[in-house]
């Protein structure tokens, strides 16, 4: 909970200083600006609406969900790997250990068999 808590203040911070540095290099782009320059042309045209308006919201949220994938990357991604790899060894440990028991039963099996057939334990 304190990753998720943490990384959503930070990833909105990031974000909301994002969308401020690109929403002012992309709003009101001169024609100048938008022939000249491909690169912000580019990026600007992905922010205005179909009637000409620029959405800061919709950029906000990319800016969002890729600050916190990255977040989750970095910072949760590894504690994961961690755990799955703790549960694939306690695994190996527990089919080792069921193994281990199989094999004495079989030869406990065995065993009470060759005494049966020896007479040795009669059955009642």
């Amino acid at each position: 909970m304190d990753f998720i808590y943490n990384s959503t203040e930070s990833a909105a911070a990031v974000a909301n200083e994002q969308t401020s540095y690109y929403g002012s290099l992309y709003d009101g782009i001169t024609q100048e600006q938008y022939y000249n320059n491909p690169n912000v042309a580019n990026g600007a045209q992905l922010y205005y609406t179909a009637d000409g308006q620029f959405d800061y919201d919709t950029m906000y949220n990319e800016f969002l969900e890729k600050n916190l994938s990255e977040y989750a990357a970095e910072y949760f991604t590894p504690i994961l790997k961690e755990k799955e790899k703790q549960i694939e060894q306690k695994l190996l440990e527990l089919q080792t250990l069921g193994e281990a028991m199989n094999a004495e039963l079989q030869t406990l099996d065995g065993s009470i068999s060759n005494q049966i057939q020896s007479n040795t334990i009669k059955l009642v």
